[in-house]
């Protein structure tokens, strides 16, 4: 049976890079499991430095649950299969295209992971008045409590400055958070 390790490498294998791992990482992957299993939080918020494999894991941790749920991950809204990870400069720019689809994304989603939260536009226009997506999104997914799983180089100190305290707040109420502080994987191969 697939585990997440196992989406984890072929991941890899897509990029062609080879498997690195240490002591923390491993450790931070015990920490993920336990919130895919018995998560107090609907959230969940990788954070640290660049290249320590919060984006693969990120998309190992969706085909994990699509594995588990049996069929691709859904949004209630539409029943369609929809694409439940986003990269928060794609997300930002869909929100400024048509506002409407980002709030139904944000609210019917049954689970949705961002990818590169604080590398997208602080702030969009959308018919002249100022947004702010990622914000929006930590906003409307607290307020409906469904899943959702974040993947940034941040700090919480650097997220609130970005965001905001309210939605800082937020993410300390609603998302488990794991630190990855060690130097990058990339530089070592």
């Amino acid at each position: 049976m697939p585990c997440i390790m196992q989406f984890y490498q072929q991941e890899l294998e897509q990029r062609g890079a080879s498997m690195q791992t240490s002591q923390q990482w491993y450790l931070r992957l015990s920490q993920i499991v336990e919130w895919l299993q018995n998560g107090s939080k609907r959230g969940l918020l990788l954070t640290g430095n660049c290249g320590t494999g919060k984006s693969i894991l990120l998309k190992s941790i969706l085909h994990t649950l699509e594995f588990y749920n049996g069929k691709p991950l859904k949004t209630t809204y539409t029943g369609m299969a929809l694409p439940v990870f986003f990269n928060a400069i794609d997300m930002s720019r869909d929100a400024n295209v048509d506002g409407d689809a980002f709030h139904l994304v944000c609210k019917h989603y049954p689970v949705l992971a961002v990818d590169d939260v604080g590398t997208e536009p602080e702030v969009v226009k959308r018919f002249g008045m100022e947004a702010t997506p990622i914000a929006e999104l930590i906003y409307t997914r607290y307020e409906v409590q469904k899943p959702t799983i974040i993947a940034t180089n941040l700090t919480m100190d650097e997220l609130e400055c970005r965001y905001g305290e309210r939605a800082a707040d937020r993410l300390y109420e609603m998302y488990e958070r794991i630190v990855f502080d060690w130097s990058s994987f990339r530089r070592n191969s």
